[in-house]
């Protein structure tokens, strides 16, 4: 983290796209905020947590950053009282920044290149789980209790187990 605090006075755009963990909760905080030049944007694409979003308002009102890309936030919807709605230099989106209609026709062909990288293998045929994926991805609604059961009974196979689907995304 020494080398962020490093570089963060020298970009025009700090463009956040890191997971999520114990390391980068409240990654950007007050102090990292303030390492950042009056020019400088932050984007936030990852998620809302690894902003200490009180701190962000802080900046942002006092206008020690000159503005921020927001697409998730700590909390989701973010609250309708948020300071963050009101602000002409804060651009939000509704935490949709990675959806494309390019990644939704091909979102289990990347999920089974990245398992491939993961485990070290190409991947042939998936387990009946990856085609539960599969067909709730397609059908972008419920998803059949037969395949559900067909899931959970590759848990010990290997197999990728879907979470439950309640609706249209």
């Amino acid at each position: 983290m020494s080398e962020l605090k490093r570089l963060l006075p020298e970009p025009d755009f700090v463009a956040l796209t890191c997971p999520l963990t114990k390391e980068t909760e409240k990654l950007i905080d007050a102090d990292a905020l303030g390492r950042m030049k009056p020019s400088a944007y932050l984007v936030n694409v990852t998620r809302g947590r690894v902003v200490d979003e009180v701190a962000l308002v802080e900046a942002l009102a006092a206008r020690r950053i000159a503005g921020a890309g927001i697409d998730v936030t700590a909390e989701e919807p973010l609250a309708a009282s948020s300071p963050l709605w009101g602000m002409e230099h804060v651009l939000i989106t509704p935490h949709t920044a990675g959806e494309t209609r390019r990644y939704e026709d091909n979102v289990i062909e990347i999920l089974r290149d990245n398992l491939g990288r993961h485990f070290g293998t190409k991947l042939g045929t998936p387990k009946p789980a990856v085609f539960a994926l599969e067909a709730t991805t397609r059908a972008r609604g419920a998803q059949p209790r037969a395949q559900v059961e067909e899931a959970r009974a590759c848990r010990g196979g290997g197999g990728i187990i879907p979470p439950p689907v309640t609706g249209p995304f």
